[in-house]
């Protein structure tokens, strides 16, 4: 690119073009998103000022984030924010990027949190960012989230997108699962836990392959293992008749349904994403584990 007299229009044309030739989904999206950060300025600027021309500096700093962006770094890590159920979080490469998908998870909550007098406890388990638990917690200013990972950058980062988010009504907590976690303490579990199964992974794009924590991705070689720990744990954790709500991949309700079915809980339903793929499950347990009924 020449940094001299290239223009908002010339810029876009040239990064969508590059982007579009290196396969990505959505060229023309990440290249206003790239160059409104570069110019500190919206894209309803982008739209309105096409004949301006960038400062060297922009076109510099476009140039640097192209480069990232052509290395298939995905867009929310070179930004360091994603945009979440209406709220700004902050990521990095160290959590999950959270999907547009997931706030179907956040509904889901939300609808369940009415039938709970009093304060609603609640448990973002495998929390990432903080987007599910934190944006219930907005929503819900009545009810107290906990927020848990076992990973510390994920941790480090919900505390730091809690206090920009200016979330009071929560606690975040570094744990193994339920491991360091209070049993009988919750009346809803919510979780995206990993869930993409050993095939799977070998056919993941290059922009998570690359850059996404495995680790918040693989769950194991049937994409279930963390279903199964989650759904014989999670009525020990329940102070009552509690709901369990989770996050599930392509094709996996009915595998999720009878792990369910097996585990004692009832009332499971599956809500759909925006592309009308079952993307939620829901189910209650009456809160008593398998344990103490032996």
């Amino acid at each position: 690119m020449n940094d001299n007299l290239i223009t908002v229009r010339d810029a876009l044309e040239y990064a969508a073009d590059a982007l579009r030739e290196e396969g990505m989904d959505t060229p023309m999206l990440d290249a206003r998103i790239l160059l409104s950060r570069a110019m500190g300025k919206d894209m309803l600027y982008l739209v309105t000022h096409e004949n301006t021309a960038l400062s060297d500096e922009e076109a510099a700093r476009f140039n640097r984030s192209m480069t990232e962006r052509l290395a298939h770094r995905p867009v929310a890590y070179i930004t360091g924010t994603k945009e979440f159920y209406g709220l700004d979080f902050r990521v990095t490469e160290g959590v999950l990027i959270p999907r547009p998908d997931t706030e179907t998870a956040v509904e889901a909550v939300l609808e369940r949190a009415d039938r709970y007098a009093g304060q609603v406890k609640i448990l973002d388990l495998c929390c990432g960012s903080g987007a599910i638990g934190l944006s219930v917690a907005k929503n819900l200013p009545e009810s107290y989230v906990t927020l848990s990972d076992i990973s510390r950058s994920a941790v480090d980062i919900t505390v730091l997108n809690a206090s920009l988010l200016k979330v009071e009504n929560c606690e975040i907590i570094q744990s193994d699962l339920f491991e360091d976690l209070t049993p009988k303490n919750y009346d809803i579990i919510v979780s995206n836990p990993p869930y993409v199964s050993g095939d799977e992974m070998g056919a993941l794009s290059a922009d998570i392959a690359l850059w996404e924590p495995r680790e918040a991705l693989y769950g194991g070689t049937d994409g279930l293992s963390f279903y199964r720990q989650i759904i014989a744990e999670a009525p020990g954790m329940f102070r009552n008749r509690g709901t369990l709500i989770m996050e599930i991949g392509y094709g996996q309700d009915g595998d999720v349904r009878k792990l369910l079915e097996d585990g004692g809980f009832e009332n499971i339903s599956f809500r759909a994403d925006l592309a009308g793929i079952p993307r939620v499950v829901t189910a209650e347990h009456s809160g008593t584990s398998r344990g103490e009924l032996l």
